[in-house]
């Protein structure tokens, strides 16, 4: 007898129903839930996932909040944000840090509601938090073209 081809998207939908999650579709567009190739412990790997995501976005905050005096690309974005939005910006990151040591507790103490309720609070979150998070990314990116039109505009041609 053939082994059942496991599929995700069946999967999660029957625990959907269970804990009332969102739709699949809307978490896979965001989250690249696809990624997830064992049937095994779904909810476990759904939270790792979404939390992948929120940690990629306290990277980006912490390019500017702690800039390295090694690193030229940080020291020159974070010197684009004045002090009061670096203010903001670190309120927000410790709202990412105590998520994610959340999703840390769930890994040393695995628990299925926990995982749920993860899963569910940081998706009410979320849209804040990505709004946030692009207005930062956009800053970030105009830094960069400011710095090029500056040198394009100094540029000595002797």
């Amino acid at each position: 007898m053939e082994e059942e081809k496991f599929n995700l998207k069946n999967e999660y939908d029957k625990l959907k129903v269970k804990h009332k999650l969102p739709d699949f579709e809307s978490l896979n567009k965001e989250f690249e839930l696809e990624y997830i190739e064992k049937k095994y412990f779904i909810l476990r790997a759904v939270r790792r996932r979404l939390n992948e995501k929120l940690m990629l976005f306290s990277k980006i905050l912490e390019i500017i909040l702690f800039p390295s005096g090694q690193s030229p690309i940080s020291s020159h974005e974070s010197s684009f944000f004045s002090d009061s939005k670096k203010q903001e910006l670190f309120s927000l990151y410790k709202k990412f840090m105590s998520i994610e040591r959340n999703s840390l507790k769930l890994d040393v103490t695995p628990d299925e509601t926990g995982d749920v309720d993860f899963i569910k609070n940081l998706l009410k979150e979320w849209p804040s938090f990505k709004k946030e998070i692009e207005q930062v990314v956009n800053e970030m990116h105009e830094s960069w073209l400011k710095e090029i039109k500056e040198d394009s505009e100094n540029k000595y041609l002797g």
